[in-house]
C-alpha cells in the first residue's frame, strides 16, 4: 500500500456494498479510480469499448480484491447505445462516475449529426446523467471536466464545433458545455450530489497517436516529458474520487492544490465567475433539447 492508497483510505468514508459505474476504466486515470474505489470498498462495474481491455483489468482488479467487477459495453460515440445503457444494468447504482473522453482527435461527423468529440466529452455525457437520474433518483454523479474549460468559449451558432479547426481548442469547448450543463443539472435536482472535479494534468493513454491523437514524434519527444514534469495517472485520478466525498459548497468544484490547480493534491475550490455566471448556462439550458 503505497501513499496514495493511504491517503483515499484516510479521506474518504468507505462505501461497502454501494454500486458504481465507472466510464472510461480501462486505462490510466479511469482504472485508477475505479481501484480507488474498489480499495474504499465499493462494488464496481466498468464500461468499456474494447472487450479485450475491460476483461483484463476485471482480472487484475478482482485478483487483488477478491470480489467480481462487473463489465459493460459502451461507446460514447454511439448515442443509441448510450440512451439503452442504464436499462442493461440490474442493480441499484449509488454512483456515476463519469471519467470516459476523447482528445485532440480529428474531426468526425457521426450518424451525419454530431462532431465526434462533441459527442463523447458532452452530449453523451449528459444524456447519460439524466437517464441515471430518472432511473436513480438518489444517484451520486460526478462529471470529470479539464483546465481547458477555463480557457475555452463556446459559439452557439457553431455548438459542436464544426468550424474549429484546431483539436485541442474543440477539446477545451466541449468540456466547457459539460461544466456548464454540470451547473444546470446541480440547479435542477439540488437534492442529488453532482459534482464537477477536473483531475489537473497528467500523461495519459489520451495522447496516444494510435487514438487519433498527436503525432508521433509527439510521443517519442514529448510524452515521456510529460510523465516527469506532470502527475501519474494514479495522482490525477484523486481529485476525481474525492468529488464522492469531499465536503463541497454549492459553488464548488474538485481541483489539484498546484499552480493553476494543474498538480497537487484535491481540494475544493470556487467555480470560475466565468463559468457560474455565465450566460452561456442560459444559452444552452435553452437549445439543448434541439441537440437531441
Amino acid at each position: 500500500m503505497d501513499k496514495l492508497d493511504k491517503y483515499v483510505l484516510s479521506n474518504c468514508q468507505k462505501i461497502h456494498g454501494k454500486y458504481i459505474i465507472i466510464t472510461g476504466a480501462t486505462g490510466s486515470i479511469g482504472f485508477e479510480t475505479a481501484r480507488f474505489l474498489m480499495l474504499l470498498g465499493g462494488d464496481i462495474g466498468i464500461t468499456y469499448r474494447n472487450k479485450e481491455k475491460a476483461l483484463a483489468v476485471k482480472d487484475k482488479l478482482e485478483k487483488e480484491f477478491g470480489k467480481a467487477v462487473d463489465i459493460y459495453p459502451l461507446d460514447l460515440t454511439d448515442i443509441n447505445q448510450v440512451r439503452s445503457f442504464p436499462h442493461m444494468i440490474d442493480k441499484n447504482v449509488d454512483f456515476l462516475f463519469n471519467v470516459a473522453g476523447t482528445y485532440h482527435l480529428p474531426k468526425k461527423i457521426i450518424d451525419d449529426k454530431y462532431e465526434i468529440t462533441f459527442l463523447s466529452d458532452f452530449l453523451s455525457v449528459s444524456i447519460l446523467n439524466r437517464l441515471f437520474l430518472e432511473k436513480y433518483p438518489n444517484i451520486t454523479i460526478v462529471n470529470t471536466g479539464s483546465v481547458s474549460m477555463y480557457y475555452s468559449k463556446v459559439d452557439f451558432d457553431d455548438i459542436m464545433g464544426i468550424n474549429v479547426k484546431n483539436k485541442t481548442v474543440r477539446y477545451g469547448r466541449d468540456k466547457r458545455l459539460l461544466a456548464l450543463d454540470t451547473l444546470n443539472l446541480k440547479e435542477r435536482c439540488p437534492n442529488n450530489r453532482i459534482v464537477l472535479c477536473h483531475p489537473g494534468v497528467s500523461a495519459t493513454s489520451l495522447f496516444a497517436s494510435s487514438k487519433g491523437g498527436f503525432n508521433k514524434a509527439f510521443n517519442a519527444l514529448i510524452f515521456p516529458l510529460m510523465k516527469v514534469i506532470f502527475m501519474s495517472p494514479k495522482k490525477a485520478s484523486l481529485s476525481i474520487v474525492m468529488g464522492a466525498f469531499l465536503s463541497l459548497k454549492n459553488d464548488e468544484l474538485v481541483a489539484p492544490r498546484g499552480f493553476l490547480h494543474s498538480w497537487g493534491y484535491p481540494k475544493a475550490i470556487k467555480f470560475r465567475k466565468s463559468l457560474s455566471r455565465s450566460l452561456e448556462r442560459k444559452r444552452l439550458k435553452e437549445i439543448y433539447d434541439k441537440l437531441l
